[in-house]
């Protein structure tokens, strides 16, 4: 991925699927009022959208989840999430 800003971060990831071929995702990550963030996907193989935003504090994280398959159709989710801290200061 790449780190365009302080608050914009995109990835894009290929993989292969054994009964679908090469498959790709990309997804692009904004942090907005320094610890909400708001997360878009889409993924190939089948076609899939999906969304993530939440709130961070710490090392824990607050989300509400989404995603669209074609035969699936929508799943909305939510989710805690705790990061474990690297132990490294942010200027290092």
């Amino acid at each position: 991925g790449r780190d365009w800003s302080d608050s914009f971060y995109a990835d894009i990831n290929f993989y292969y699927k054994s009964q679908l071929g090469l498959a790709t995702w990309v997804s692009v990550n904004y942090l907005f009022l320094s610890h909400a963030i708001l997360v878009l996907k889409v993924e190939t193989k089948p076609l899939r959208y999906s969304f993530e935003t939440g709130y961070t504090l710490k090392a824990y994280s607050l989300l509400v989840t989404g995603g669209w398959h074609p035969d699936l159709g929508f799943s909305p989710g939510f989710g805690i999430q705790f990061r474990k801290p690297s132990g490294k200061q942010a200027d290092e």
